[in-house]
């Protein structure tokens, strides 16, 4: 439903809500390592996309009388604007276990920090 909302392509909506997945992430991590952990942890994953459902919803509620005359290009813009808010939402149980674990791992890798003197 969204896709015909935005009157766009199935493959260009799944490249966006890749997007903001990503920049979700990105944006709550601390260090690459991190940031993998985010991308990679379904729990988080099925949270996100429940939330990014419920701002579509309400994206097409508020936009529904104005959707016929918005162009593609405008949709995609205040599409992304209301996605915006996704950025103040964080599951933080998920995100604070990751960060211990990205933390202790740190500490207990093994760095090869040999020198070779004479």
């Amino acid at each position: 439903m969204i896709v015909s909302f935005l009157k766009t392509t199935e493959a260009q909506y799944e490249n966006l809500r890749l997007e903001l997945w990503l920049r979700w992430c990105e944006a709550k991590s601390m260090s690459t390592r991190e940031w993998q952990q985010l991308m990679a942890n379904g729990i988080l994953n099925r949270w996100f996309n429940t939330e990014l459902t419920k701002i579509e919803w309400q994206f097409m509620h508020d936009l529904e009388p104005y959707q016929r005359q918005c162009s593609p290009q405008e949709l995609n813009e205040r599409y992304k604007a209301y996605m915006v808010s996704m950025h103040s939402l964080i599951l933080a149980p998920v995100q604070n276990e990751i960060r211990k674990k990205t933390t202790k791992q740190l500490k207990h890798e093994d760095f090869n920090t040999q020198t070779y003197l004479n």
